[in-house]
């Protein structure tokens, strides 16, 4: 009777030290801003693969290294069944998460200061929106120089005449940048004018 328990815990502590088979892989991002792209490492462990199915939230691959370029932001499921020498088939699941880019807007405070005489002083009003976190940082450019930081009410004085473009770029708490928004020929500023001068326009400068 002793042997025979012998012989059980033997087969037992054997099973035990059997190596098994696991689905495993790597991935170098989980998250970011679109478009994203992530590399996958198969690194599957316990036996010989013979057999790899990815589905990297909807697109396939049979590689041991693959990639994909997330170009639309959501939520992604990737899923790697592998098929080892044994006959044994594992699967790993992992997720990916793409942040949507902000979207860049603005107008003036008052509608009338598209045109002025100089010294011209404006001030712009962010209409910037970003569908996941907060938008932490506004980089302006008024044509005539730049406002970096975190003011989504600049004021700026243009002390020359001219036409000037304006644009915004912005940027959300997850490092996501919106695509600058320009407007054209936004501030017209004209010259003040003199006895010995003549502006053929529609705006005083007296």
């Amino acid at each position: 009777m002793k042997q025979i328990y012998l012989i059980c815990l033997f087969l037992f502590l054997t099973q035990l030290c059997v190596s098994q088979t696991v689905a495993h892989f790597s991935i170098d991002k989980r998250k970011g801003c679109q478009p994203l792209t992530v590399n996958f490492v198969d690194s599957s462990y316990g036996g010989t693969v013979t057999k790899r199915d990815w589905d990297l939230g909807g697109l396939a691959s049979n590689l041991a290294n693959t990639g994909r370029n997330f170009t639309t932001a959501g939520k992604y499921t990737i899923k790697l069944t592998v098929t080892f020498s044994n006959g044994d088939v594992k699967t790993a699941f992992d997720t990916i998460h793409v942040y949507p880019l902000p979207v860049a807007n603005f107008t003036l405070m008052n509608p009338a200061d598209t045109a002025g005489c100089m010294s011209h002083k404006i001030q712009l009003k962010s209409l910037s929106t970003t569908a996941t976190g907060t938008i932490t940082k506004y980089n302006w450019d008024f044509g005539a120089g730049g406002n970096n930081g975190a003011d989504p009410t600049p004021f700026f004085t243009y002390v020359n005449s001219g036409k000037y473009n304006v644009s915004l770029i912005v940027e959300n708490n997850f490092g996501c940048k919106s695509n600058a928004a320009t407007q054209y020929n936004y501030i017209k500023v004209y010259p003040v004018v003199n006895a010995s001068l003549t502006i053929k326009n529609n705006f005083s400068c007296d």
